[in-house]
């Protein structure tokens, strides 16, 4: 698209404005950028058959066909995608930037890349950008935008009640990050994507601390011409690195709130959004961690790692239920023919969130698997269970089969609790000390 006449003016008159005054060739040098440590992972190839890019969050925005590439053009070619990574404290990889290099030139500015759309004329400074609502980002040819919007389209109405991410992409990524560990989590952090029935691909990647709004940048060398472009995701320069690290940073606060140490593991309550998502209520579960011989540090990271991943587990569980029932339907008596209420056909692994609800987890973190209990439509009595570890099922029959355990009352007082019993206490002894000494008073008059 070319932009209109007076935005292409307004664009010339603010160009210095904004540009960003951050050298980005120094995330990608493998040193330091603020303090922080960073590497450089490269994610293969993007293909540019048009020029016309586009950077945008695949699982929102980028499925627009609307959506618009940048008005400045690259040149045509296929060229390596890198990506920068810092490590948080507990030494989870997050992106920092991502760089598509079309040459070996050192950047000496960097211009915000634009659609042509911005509204310029109330441009009071900052940086435009793109809304990572799934905290994920798509790097991309226009034509290879096309063939997603067409894939995407095509796969949602063969799989009307399906999800695009949960249920084709999360498999893709966990088998990308077995494939390449290296600065990725277990569930995959970037993908280089071969889009299906097309000759395009795509390159998607996490995007920084998550949801966001994240500018792009043209590299200009010294003669002014375009040799790269960057996604800024965090300024490693002046923003804390733990600030807003953890996508479920709430619900691991109020995880650590409240867990209990009742002598041998910790016990309590946990809220799993995704679950809620699933299964249509917002309810605490019931949580058993073991952590046998694990450090603190261990556990932290192994309490994170299950929040993250919520979806995926609860996925792996959903995958193999649908698997196995045909066969449970015969061993509880039930002949798809007759399609029992009780325990009916199912299509779709989504329909199980009408037959079962979560009773009880038990996350193990020294064996690093995941017990879970559910009540069910077809068992009211003894319910179902699963065991998982990763992506594999390592045991499923009723809910028997992951222990209860006697709930564990804290004898003493948590610490506000106990500052205010102490300050009741204080108050009560001044009013007793205030009482007496009127009573003294009257007793000399």
């Amino acid at each position: 698209m070319v932009p209109k006449r007076e935005w292409v003016r307004r664009w010339v008159q603010l160009r210095e404005q904004l540009s960003a005054q951050v050298d980005f060739d120094r995330y990608f040098a493998e040193g330091e950028v603020g303090g922080h440590a960073v590497s450089v992972l490269r994610a293969g190839l993007c293909p540019v058959p048009s020029g016309e890019l586009l950077v945008g969050d695949p699982f929102g925005g980028l499925q627009n066909r609307g959506e618009l590439p940048y008005f400045v053009t690259a040149p045509v070619g296929d060229y390596p995608l890198e990506l920068s990574v810092a490590q948080t404290d507990d030494g989870r990889p997050v992106y920092a930037a991502a760089r598509l290099r079309f040459n070996y030139r050192r950047a000496v500015s960097f211009e915000q890349a634009l659609t042509g759309k911005e509204d310029l004329g109330s441009f009071d400074g900052g940086y435009y950008g793109f809304w990572a609502d799934s905290g994920w980002a798509c790097l991309c040819d226009e034509k290879a935008h096309r063939a997603f919007c067409d894939f995407a389209q095509s796969w949602q109405e063969r799989n009307p009640q399906g999800n695009l991410y949960a249920d084709y992409f999360a498999p893709l990524l966990s088998q990308n990050a077995r494939r390449f560990p290296q600065h990725q989590p277990p569930e995959g952090g970037w993908l280089n994507w071969p889009i299906p029935g097309s000759r395009q691909r795509a390159v998607l990647f996490r995007t920084g601390w998550g949801e966001g709004n994240y500018p792009a940048f043209w590299g200009l060398d010294e003669e002014g011409r375009i040799c790269q472009l960057v996604v800024w995701m965090i300024d490693l320069e002046h923003q804390e690195q733990q600030e807003e690290a953890f996508p479920w940073e709430e619900d691991f606060q109020r995880l650590q709130d409240a867990l209990v140490w009742d002598g041998k593991q910790y016990q309590g309550t946990v809220c799993l959004q995704e679950w809620e998502g699933y299964f249509q209520r917002q309810e605490l579960y019931p949580l058993l961690v073991r952590v046998g011989e694990l450090t603190d540090l261990q556990v932290v990271q192994g309490c994170r790692a299950f929040l993250e991943r919520q979806y995926q587990i609860l996925d792996v569980m959903m995958t193999a239920l649908t698997d196995r029932y045909p066969l449970m339907q015969l061993e509880y008596g039930h002949l798809m023919s007759e399609n029992a209420p009780e325990m009916p056909n199912i299509l779709d692994k989504n329909d199980f969130a009408e037959l079962l609800y979560p009773q009880r987890l038990i996350l193990d973190l020294e064996k690093g698997c995941v017990l879970a209990a559910f009540d069910c439509t077809w068992d009211r009595e003894k319910g179902f269970g699963i065991v998982v570890r990763g992506e594999e099922v390592l045991q499923m029959d009723t809910a028997e089969i992951v222990p209860e355990w006697e709930p564990f009352e804290r004898e003493e007082p948590l610490q506000g609790e106990q500052d205010s019993a102490e300050q009741d206490e204080q108050e009560q002894e001044g009013q007793s000390s205030q009482t007496a000494a009127e009573e003294t008073a009257g007793g000399e008059q």
